[in-house]
């Protein structure tokens, strides 16, 4: 009888091997550019930005955004103000989130009947 003297295999003996792809990824296509008309007459009219337009400034979401002021205030009270802000904090995010909210369905509302989405 002969016993093995080898020490078993560690997590740091195996190879991982990654395989390479052999062939070359698709090109990515070039963004579409938003034009505006052309014509005069059709200049006059609003232009409508496509989804590759500059990001715009939207109300409804810094309202939306203000929720947090109030409740980082929960992190910085001592325990005892909290105890006695700690309900208004809460009517105030919940004031800051519900009219946010409701500017963006305000917002969307008047998107849909203008004809843009």
């Amino acid at each position: 009888m002969s016993i093995s003297t080898k020490k078993p295999a560690d997590k740091k003996d195996f190879v991982v091997r990654a395989s390479v792809p052999t062939t070359t990824p698709m090109p990515i296509a070039a963004p579409r550019v938003a034009t505006r008309p052309a014509s005069p007459e059709s200049s006059e009219a609003p232009f409508l930005g496509t989804d590759d337009s500059p990001p715009r400034f939207e109300p409804w979401l810094a309202v939306t955004l203000l929720t947090f002021l109030p409740g980082s205030l929960i992190f910085f009270l001592p325990h005892a103000l909290l105890t006695k802000l700690l309900v208004p904090i809460c009517v105030a995010m919940a004031a800051f989130f519900l009219s946010g909210f409701g500017m963006l369905l305000r917002d969307r509302t008047a998107r849909r009947t203008a004809g843009t989405s």
